[in-house]
């Protein structure tokens, strides 16, 4: 006699129970795809919303460092016919407050009267950063740290009348301040969201009287993960900012959009998290104040790409070489075009910076200290005349 089957009815429940398991399965796999498919797809927008802010034409933008040309026009006008031809369209220039108002009342513009009109002939846009502190506006305890705030905000706000009184017409965007959010930017002590929304709301006020036409560009933060203190993370900083009313004060929010240590199509989308996608945490946060309308200007950005044989400080915004560096700057780009159209300006980091030989800032230069085109200027190049 053989062995005796199971009874139907365990068989049943068998058949039950394998039945449950295969679709517990498909359900938890049909999650995972939903929620890889929700990830790939985060920050990607049509470009037909009604509240999208216009793109800037062009949509490519670099920092500069014009007071390398001063007194050299023609030095000035090679360097902007080959930023030019590469397809840039905006300049971002730093104006150093501590350097152009020593003392009260002693306004130098010195270059800048004659730069400024040559960049504008020349079609450029120009982003100008106003920033720093002379000495006699700040803390004594800040005498060394010139990226201290003043402790009058309306010192600043005086200035930055003054300034724009005088290039009106030649400036496309004031940004208030630079990188508040992190040490030395904020002086020695903690980040202050509040004080900075006040120092904005009084240069704002200035500037639009002074000149109607301009933008008025807050942030232009530094990506960061820290939680508070002397530095706090960049998507931290802006909620703080937003719920003080920041938002009544400015007309672009600045971003910075690095690549770290991956590629521009790292998809990860995390607070914690340093990568190109960064700025897609920022957009949402501007979204949910219904602030959808707003424009976003990356104001620096890239990826940086030191020689083999560097012997200077190293990148803390990671390190490629220049053939990986100038792939990841096309992908950068298409990538922009194509997901966000949210992102009305793009600035690399620099064109050619008034910085040390041994400055990582190099690894981002689109020319290198002679002039000469690098690889990443080639790539730029390229693309222009596709």
């Amino acid at each position: 006699m053989g062995p005796r089957s199971a009874p139907r009815w365990l068989s049943s429940l068998l058949a039950l129970a394998l039945l449950s398991a295969i679709c517990l399965g498909l359900l938890v796999l049909y999650a995972t795809s939903v929620r890889q498919y929700a990830s790939a797809q985060r920050g990607q927008e049509s470009g037909l919303a009604v509240e999208l802010a216009p793109l800037e034409q062009p949509r490519l933008g670099t920092n500069v460092a014009l007071e390398r040309y001063a007194g050299d026009a023609d030095a000035l006008l090679r360097v902007l016919a080959l930023l030019r031809a590469a397809g840039i369209g905006t300049l971002r220039q730093r104006f150093a407050w501590d350097e152009l108002e020593p003392a009260p009342g002693d306004l130098r513009w010195g270059q800048w009267d004659q730069v400024l009109p040559l960049v504008q002939q020349q079609g450029f846009e120009l982003i100008a950063v106003l920033d720093t502190s002379p000495a006699w506006a700040r803390t004594e305890w800040e005498v060394d740290n010139p990226w201290a705030p003043p402790v009058n905000p309306a010192d600043y706000a005086h200035f930055a009348s003054a300034f724009a009184r005088r290039y009106a017409g030649y400036v496309r965007a004031y940004q208030v301040w630079d990188r508040p959010n992190i040490a030395p930017h904020w002086g020695a002590g903690e980040v202050d969201p509040a004080g900075y929304v006040t120092l904005l709301r009084a240069a704002s006020a200035a500037l639009r009287s002074a000149d109607p036409q301009a933008l008025i560009i807050a942030g232009g933060l530094a990506p960061n993960t820290e939680a508070g203190g002397r530095n706090l993370s960049d998507v931290q900083y802006m909620r703080e900012i937003c719920r003080r009313g920041a938002l009544e004060h400015c007309d672009v929010l600045g971003v910075a959009a690095y690549g770290f240590w991956s590629g521009a199509y790292d998809r990860r989308v995390d607070a914690e998290q340093l990568n190109y996608a960064r700025v897609i945490l920022l957009r949402e946060e501007l979204v949910r104040r219904g602030a959808a309308d707003m424009p976003i200007w990356a104001l620096e950005g890239g990826w940086c790409a030191l020689p083999a044989d560097w012997s200077g400080a190293p990148s803390a915004l990671g390190n490629d070489d220049a053939f990986v560096q100038s792939q990841r700057l096309a992908q950068a780009l298409d990538r922009a075009r194509q997901e966000w159209p949210w992102l009305g300006l793009l600035c690399l980091q620099t064109a050619q910076p008034a910085a040390p030989a041994d400055d990582p800032l190099w690894g981002f230069a689109l020319l290198d200290a002679t002039g000469a085109p690098t690889p990443f200027y080639e790539t730029l190049l390229q693309r222009a005349q596709t």
